[in-house]
């Protein structure tokens, strides 16, 4: 089955009930929202209840794949290891709870890619640049493919 994982990061989800909600708070406490992001957020479903949930925060290298992987490959590999893929709307709580995020740390969200209003699809990411504190995506097609050092978040299996 899976192997011992360590939390990351808890955060609570389930107290904001819209992405129109959502994008309010996040430009509220400062954070960029690329138009990509803004482009799927009105697809994304949100948890009527609140919850706590555990994250894990996880490189494709340790999940067995030194050279890197396609997305599809990244995400069987993590499911068969007893991680969960996140609900999209892990992405936007994470980024309303991670303030403090290191400059240069990426962080993408380890869920099933969302489609915007061209067909296109994406994933969900955490990351600062030299200035801003950005809600972004990036493309998710299950070909896509992410080098070993990519940072991954995964929830973990009750």
């Amino acid at each position: 089955m899976g192997k011992s994982w360590r939390v990351w990061k808890t955060i609570e989800i389930g107290f904001i009930h819209s992405s129109v909600e959502m994008l309010k708070r996040l430009e509220e406490k400062g954070f960029s929202v690329s138009t990509w992001a803004k482009d799927i957020l009105s697809k994304v479903s949100f948890s009527v209840t609140k919850q706590k949930v555990d994250l894990v925060l996880v490189t494709v290298a340790e999940l067995g794949f030194p050279d890197g992987a396609k997305i599809r490959e990244i995400f069987a590999k993590a499911k068969e290891l007893g991680l969960l893929l996140c609900p999209a709307e892990v992405g936007l709580y994470l980024r309303l709870d991670y303030s403090n995020q290191p400059r240069g740390e990426w962080l993408i969200i380890g869920m099933e890619p969302v489609s915007d209003s061209d067909g296109d699809l994406y994933l969900f990411s955490v990351n600062p640049d030299s200035y801003d504190r950005w809600f972004f995506a990036f493309y998710g097609y299950p070909g896509s493919f992410w080098n070993s050092s990519n940072r991954f978040v995964f929830m973990l299996r009750k």
